[in-house]
């Protein structure tokens, strides 16, 4: 079986909270045995289509309703269940999925002008997760700070805080959508309401690194 949602998160235009949906994630998460794709711009979408109308088994492929940066080029390689390492760094390492991937370049590069070392890894595979880059980049930069266009309550920011809890227990921070229903209004409105602009994430960043 596969699954298309076409409504994730904030992007709605002013539809508001009967269309958003904050929750996707963590529900598809929770049913044995499917796979969970959230892509980051229109290559790896392209990809990550074809990958799925290959895979045989339960996927939920998750798509937003607005326009979004292109970030990857034709060269691009889409591996199935694999984390993108976007950025190397050492102070923090950044993990985003979908539609805030490209939010997250842009505080990459604000903060590297500031001394600021981000690795940055983009996971378009919620479920299954990609274990070995998420403990890699814990044992080496030691703190991590999730983004998502979703609730922070199961969603890429708890996956990620499961395989960690369990293998390499460090600081995690999660920024995405508290536990609450949308409402309807602009996109930047709505993104900076709900501190996921690049301005916020940055401050976020700093915190952490100078607890």
């Amino acid at each position: 079986m596969k699954i298309v949602g076409s409504y994730g998160g904030i992007p709605t235009g002013k539809a508001g909270a009967t269309h958003q949906a904050f929750e996707n994630l963590v529900i598809m998460r929770a049913i044995p045995n499917m796979t969970v794709i959230v892509p980051a711009d229109a290559v790896e979408m392209k990809h990550a289509v074809r990958a799925y109308v290959e895979y045989n088994g339960l996927v939920y492929l998750r798509c937003i309703r607005c326009e979004t940066p292109v970030i990857f080029d034709k060269n691009y390689k889409f591996v199935w269940g694999k984390g993108v390492t976007l950025r190397d760094g050492k102070n923090i390492t950044i993990v985003s999925t979908g539609m805030m991937t490209p939010i997250v370049l842009t505080v990459a590069d604000i903060l590297a002008e500031e001394g600021i070392s981000v690795r940055l890894i983009h996971l378009h595979t919620i479920k299954a997760i990609d274990r070995e880059i998420l403990i890699k980049a814990a044992q080496e930069t030691k703190c991590i700070l999730t983004v998502e266009n979703h609730i922070i309550i199961g969603g890429l920011g708890g996956a990620v805080a499961e395989v960690l809890s369990e293998n390499e227990p460090v600081l995690i921070k999660r920024i995405g959508i508290e536990d609450m229903f949308g409402e309807s209004g602009s996109l930047d409105d709505l993104f900076c309401k709900y501190g996921l602009t690049a301005e916020n994430i940055v401050k976020e960043v700093k915190k952490i690194i100078n607890a």
